[in-house]
């Protein structure tokens, strides 16, 4: 093969990594030969999560004396959860480095490899020292998580959007940081972060892995509708996010979505059958089977039935508590994130309401109330108070803060619940939101 010809079909295979078309960009490089073409291979690989894939080529390349190789085999390798043999590789890509790339591409991975080992402040370390190249946009995105580890949410969503920026063509990058944005923008009622970043999706040629943060944003985005009292457009997003390529439990939150916005407009009926359609989903899935994030929604439902199925609810609620995600980096994303605490509290509270327990339902009630209070999170904060009003003695100032927060979302479900409330200060049967 001319080496002209050898440089098109690299240019081609890096085209195709960059828009995340990555089962072409593995085809394109089948044939090849080269050290360039293993690390662009390896690199492939592991944005597919096939890291045994990525440490064959690797294995095989010619180019084990450089640092990006070491640098890529280190990757893999924390990413898989091997942080023992990824720091003696990432101390060889140090040393081994020539260029600013390759040292900006070790620097990164290492306060990457501090996050996911949950030391959090050798990671703030790390990367506080400069900027990092071609890198800069990762660097940007984990500095992102840092804040949020810190409760700092509006910062965070600042350091996401700054890294949007930073990523240049990599899509698969790009898309993960708009999910983040978008997910944040809705929990502080952003609209014009939220528009930023529809505006950006609008241009983005969809691939199969890009399909998990398109569900989400477009996810974020009906929400947003939901707030705003744009219901039928929430629904219909709803039913249509349901149709995406996307697993069986990122699939579930959109069953669990319409069973509550069902029921919060009082189609009781509707709400109820799809509720029922939810828990038969989450009772079919291999929960096991998965390594990310998806668990969350186990609280989900487990919200939905709490008062009404409290033995179902709380089935989802001990299988959420046994499982804990496989992936290296979105444990580390969970278990610094006080907002997973806060819905979690939340659980606890109808989960102890619906036993009977009003003292200890309170006190889940009024942590995760505090933690939402802290970090912003107005609505979700509402909706534990109007969920306590039953179990714990009036507050006046909650009253206040109640018809604060709603006079930034006037059309919003939530007025409707308040009022409700009102009417009959009573039970007020409310479910978390996802």
């Amino acid at each position: 093969m001319s080496e002209k010809a050898r440089s098109a079909g690299l240019w081609s295979a890096r085209e195709a990594f960059l828009r995340a078309d990555y089962d072409t960009c593995a085809a394109l490089l089948a044939a090849r030969r080269g050290i360039e073409r293993d690390y662009l291979l390896a690199r492939c690989y592991i944005r597919m999560d096939r890291f045994a894939d990525a440490e064959r080529v690797l294995g095989a390349s010619r180019g084990k004396d450089r640092s990006t190789w070491a640098s890529l085999l280190a990757h893999s390798h924390f990413r898989r959860g091997d942080v023992a043999g990824a720091r003696p590789l990432l101390d060889l890509a140090d040393a081994r480095a020539t260029n600013d790339a390759e040292r900006d591409e070790a620097r990164f991975l290492r306060a990457f490899l501090e996050w996911i080992d949950l030391r959090r402040e050798e990671s703030a370390t790390l990367l506080s020292t400069g900027t990092f190249g071609p890198f800069e946009g990762n660097a940007e995105s984990l500095r992102g998580w840092l804040s949020i580890a810190k409760g700092d949410y509006a910062g965070a969503l600042g350091q996401f959007e700054n890294a949007i920026k930073l990523f240049g063509s990599d899509l698969f990058l790009e898309c993960n940081a708009l999910r983040t944005a978008s997910n944040f923008a809705r929990e502080m009622y952003m609209p014009a972060v939220m528009s930023r970043v529809l505006h950006r999706v609008s241009r983005i040629e969809w691939t199969p892995y890009l399909e998990v943060p398109r569900f989400h944003i477009m996810r974020s985005a009906a929400w947003f509708r939901a707030i705003d009292g744009e219901y039928g457009d929430a629904m219909r997003h709803f039913h249509e996010l349901a149709a995406l390529n996307v697993s069986d439990p990122w699939r579930l939150y959109t069953y669990c979505d319409r069973a509550y916005f069902s029921l919060v407009l009082g189609e009781e009926i509707n709400g109820w059958a799809t509720a029922e359609e939810a828990l038969a989903l989450a009772n079919r899935i291999d929960w096991e089977a998965y390594s990310g994030g998806e668990i969350v929604v186990l609280l989900y439902v487990a919200n939905l039935f709490a008062l009404r199925r409290p033995i179902d609810a709380q089935r989802c609620w001990k299988l959420y508590s046994a499982l804990s995600p496989t992936d290296p980096s979105i444990r580390a994303a969970m278990s610094a994130e006080p907002s997973v605490d806060a819905w979690e509290q939340y659980t606890a509270g109808l989960l102890e309401k619906g036993a009977g327990n009003p003292a200890a339902a309170a006190a889940h009630f009024n942590r995760a109330y505090s933690i939402y209070r802290r970090i912003g999170f107005e609505w979700r904060a509402v909706l534990t108070l109007l969920a306590q009003r039953d179990v714990a003695p009036d507050d006046g100032n909650y009253d206040e803060y109640i018809e604060a927060v709603l006079r930034r979302f006037p059309n919003s479900w939530l007025r409707r619940l308040a009022d409700h409330e009102r009417r009959r200060r009573g039970p007020v049967v409310v479910s978390s939101i996802a």
